[in-house]
């Protein structure tokens, strides 16, 4: 890309563009080389700075291309935009001018005509999708509500969720069947086809202007389009403005905004990762996969070994003789009724998991499954076994710092593999939690994951207490 300030000296820009162009021809012989820009050298007329740049470029085996206007005003119509290219590339490119209406200057858009054929499909996305309508949603409805679920009933504890999980996917795959889709890409979402159907009327006014060159049409196409502008940008605000309201997770919709105004994308490379162990490096993916497996499971043993040598060495655990008085911990049975206030309160997702099971679609049938979820849920907190199924979760690595070949340096997210597990999680957590409070067995300078209490309040309280020990005065808004 080129610029030239209007006011720079001309000669000064020539010479160093022709050594930029003379170090490039060097190093890449057999790259076609082009250079676009506003040069602010008008090629429309012939003068000095007009012969002084095709000279150079006709010693570089250059042309430029673009010998039409490429900005007009009331007062002057010059070709100050240009496209540099090698001239044996001359035969397969062409350009032309395009009103855009963005600014004062027109668009030029370069054609390159190759012998193979391009596909267009980076137009495009195409993927298998499950719609999840109003209808289909309700014809899942109408499916369960029918089922007796007696192959699950009458099934072993160990047997029941596997019997239970190939009826419910037996029926969604009925009511939600994937289907491939094709989508035309839109970086700009928030522009509407009102706004697309403006913007063809300005260009189409802009172009009666150049033609009449008349006070009362510059005067109206200024006009309209400043209020274009106007829309344009209140679209686009209120776009990002309901992206944001109607986020399940505001921070990370901010940030995704973020950074697609400022440009920064998303790496698509599928790179495997390189892992460095014992002088040995690792690069094939399953060897790397293994090798994250053992390392996470090995961390999770010694974790819960740590904290329970560390409880012993405290002598303040729950299992000391101190606290045989304790009234012993039992599950209670679950209602129908209860699992359904659990599923109530999951937050609305159309993500997700290794079910695709959304939480959306679950809350919508959550009556016809309340019964039977509240039976598994029973079975196993009766016999103590919890489903096989609900055992496996992807696993992330995640980097944290330093060097990515050490394996040490990464941490773990899980991703349960059903939605319906949370349901499992929130039942137990409300069981077990309720018992620790009620009986006060946790201690009371545990703050995080404690209802009605939090650890950013403790590090803020020990900061001010921290200041004040020091003589340091603190003060609060």
């Amino acid at each position: 890309g080129l610029y030239r300030f209007p006011l720079s000296c001309t000669e000064i820009f020539i010479d160093r563009l022709s050594q930029l162009l003379s170090y490039l021809n060097k190093m890449y012989p057999n790259i076609a080389i082009m250079c676009a820009g506003d040069i602010n050298i008008n090629v429309l007329v012939q003068s000095k700075e007009q012969s002084m740049l095709r000279n150079m470029l006709a010693s570089q085996n250059m042309e430029y291309l673009i010998n039409f206007p490429t900005r007009v005003t009331n007062n002057s119509t010059t070709a100050i935009d240009n496209f540099l290219i090698q001239k044996s590339y001359l035969e397969i490119i062409s350009v032309e001018g395009i009103i855009t209406c963005l600014s004062d200057h027109d668009g030029q858009m370069l054609k390159i005509s190759c012998q193979d054929h391009i596909s267009n499909n980076n137009k495009f996305t195409i993927s298998d999708q499950r719609s999840f309508s109003a209808e289909n949603v309700a014809l899942f409805s109408q499916l369960l509500s029918k089922e007796l679920w007696f192959d699950v009933y009458f099934s072993p504890v160990e047997e029941k969720y596997k019997s239970f999980n190939n009826l419910l996917k037996y029926y969604f795959e009925i009511a939600f069947p994937k289907k491939t889709v094709k989508r035309k890409l839109s970086n700009n979402s928030w522009i509407t086809n009102t706004l697309k159907e403006e913007k063809s009327q300005l260009i189409e006014l802009s172009k009666q202007a150049r033609i009449k060159k008349c006070g009362e049409t510059d005067q109206k196409l200024k006009e309209n389009f400043s209020n274009y502008k106007k829309k344009l940008n209140e679209s686009k605000r209120m776009f990002y403005d309901n992206k944001i309201l109607n986020s399940v997770n505001i921070s990370k919709s901010v940030w995704e905004i973020i950074n697609k105004e400022v440009g920064n994308k998303k790496s698509n490379c599928n790179n495997n990762l390189i892992i460095n162990k014992d002088d040995q490096t690792f690069s094939n993916p399953k060897d790397v996969c293994n090798m994250f497996n053992n390392y996470f499971v090995i961390v999770v043993k010694l974790t819960g070994q740590f904290s329970s040598q560390q409880a012993c060495d405290n002598g303040e655990n729950i299992f000391s003789f101190k606290n045989f008085n304790n009234p012993l911990f039992s599950f209670n049975f679950v209602t129908a009724k209860e699992v359904a206030l659990v599923k109530s309160s999951l937050k609305n997702k159309y993500s997700s998991r290794m079910d695709e099971l959304p939480v959306t679609v679950l809350k919508a049938v959550k009556h016809q499954l309340c019964q039977i979820l509240a039976h598994l849920i029973n079975s196993s907190l009766i016999s103590g076994i919890f489903p096989n199924e609900l055992k496996i979760a992807k696993v992330i690595p995640i980097h944290k710092k330093d060097n990515k070949k050490d394996i040490s340096n990464y941490r773990q997210v899980f991703i349960l593999p059903s939605t319906i597990s949370k349901v499992y999680e929130k039942i137990v957590h409300s069981q077990l939690m309720g018992f620790l409070e009620k009986h006060n067995l946790l201690d009371d300078i545990q703050h995080g994951f404690r209802k009605g209490r939090s650890s950013v309040a403790v590090e803020f309280l020990e900061s001010i207490i921290e200041s004040v020990d020091k003589g340091e005065l603190s003060l609060g808004v």
